[in-house]
């Protein structure tokens, strides 16, 4: 099975994760590359072996020139229209009041020019208030309206950003920084339901065609989300049309057996509580449509797996679509694969939607100098 992709990368699948690739260790954090960039002469070192990686050790002097493959950073092909809505997913990396300027401007620059303005974005990461300080505070009004303010400061749209503060070092991440998910949301383009804001131990439901909490955490309180985010579900209105729209931030893949250990297959540890995390969001979906079949309905991800893992199809169940499934080989560009020290961090950005003929789906790279940043947009007609 072919498995490159239009800017020169390799795809992983269910029976490839591509034991070809090698990692070149030359010593030079500063050494820059994109996907695609290649060296036409070979390149030589000494094989080694650590961190449960194989590696080529050489030098940057001693490697033959860098090509540029062409990826450049993309610009969504979606173009604004009144009639239609759009939904956007965006990890911003552990973002705070203390984040540098360069980067607030860089997320809002890509808000405003790459995904041309998205009514409804998923953020993924966004700190309290003084970000990896341990201060027990866990509002992040101030880190949102840093980037709000920047969003609008260079010419985008007027954002209103919703969470729920997570209880103070049960949500993972960087220890005082409380990461959670929101959304930021268009305030000329879309409403958000009226309702009650739930807090952070309380649990949304969906009743009479409306959520019970809006937004509201689904099910804070199981075991299965143990030191990890808890999904928001938040309820919008669009021309007389109401979406349920989900932000995930699923466990990440910290403590799997590395691909290259001494155990073949290796063991996933972690993927038991995503599983479980899936089967609470899959319910909660379930219940919905069990009411309203034709609810519409949006899963957004941070998934930290694959589309073709266990997790994530017992996420789809019958009643959604992944949509990263539709997407052409080719225009798979959103992975981005990290070695790590003993296991593969995997950052995957997916919408999940039941009737997928009502959608027109493009896939980007957030315009980052890294080119490692996934986002996804979605349009709704």
């Amino acid at each position: 099975m072919e498995t490159t992709t239009a800017v020169g990368g390799v795809k992983i699948t269910e029976t490839d994760f591509n034991p070809e690739r090698i990692t070149l260790d030359i010593n030079d954090e500063s050494f820059a590359a994109k996907t695609g960039d290649f060296f036409e002469s070979p390149v030589t070192g000494v094989i080694s072996y650590g961190y449960s990686n194989y590696r080529v050790v050489t030098d940057k002097a001693q490697l033959p020139e860098l090509k540029d493959g062409g990826a450049v950073r993309e610009v969504t092909s979606l173009e604004k229209d009144a009639d239609e809505l759009s939904i956007a997913s965006y990890n911003i990396e552990n973002f705070s009041t203390q984040t540098a300027n360069s980067k607030v401007e860089t997320i809002a620059t890509s808000i405003i020019a790459n995904l041309k303005q998205p009514d409804i974005i998923r953020v993924t990461e966004m700190q309290d208030n003084d970000g990896a300080t341990d201060s027990r505070t866990t509002d992040s009004a101030q880190s949102a309206k840093k980037l709000t303010d920047k969003i609008k400061e260079l010419g985008g749209p007027q954002y209103q950003y919703i969470d729920i503060a997570p209880e103070d070092k049960l949500d993972g991440g960087a220890p005082g920084g409380n990461i959670r998910v929101g959304f930021l949301y268009n305030v000329d383009r879309v409403k958000l339901t009226e309702g009650t804001k739930g807090t952070a131990t309380q649990s949304v439901a969906f009743k009479d065609g409306k959520l019970t909490l809006n937004p509201g955490r689904i099910e804070p309180a199981d075991p299965a989300f143990k030191s990890s985010r808890k999904p928001l579900a938040a309820q919008f209105e669009f021309k007389g049309e109401s979406v349920v729209v989900v932000a995930n931030h699923f466990n990440s893949k910290g403590g799997d057996q590395p691909l290259f250990g001494k155990n073949q297959p290796p063991v996933l540890s972690s993927e038991t509580q995503r599983l479980q995390i899936a089967s609470i969001v899959n319910r909660f979906v379930s219940d919905i449509k069990s009411q309203d079949a034709e609810a519409n309905i949006v899963l957004l991800g941070d998934f930290n797996d694959f589309e073709f893992s266990a997790p994530l199809k017992t996420l789809k169940g019958k009643d959604l679509t992944n949509m990263i499934e539709k997407v052409p080989l080719k225009n798979v560009i959103l992975t981005h694969i990290k070695a790590t020290h003993k296991y593969w961090t995997i950052s995957w950005y997916r919408i999940i939607w039941p009737r997928p003929q009502k959608l027109i789906l493009s896939i980007l790279i957030h315009p980052s100098w890294k080119f490692t940043e996934g986002l996804v947009i979605m349009t709704l007609y």
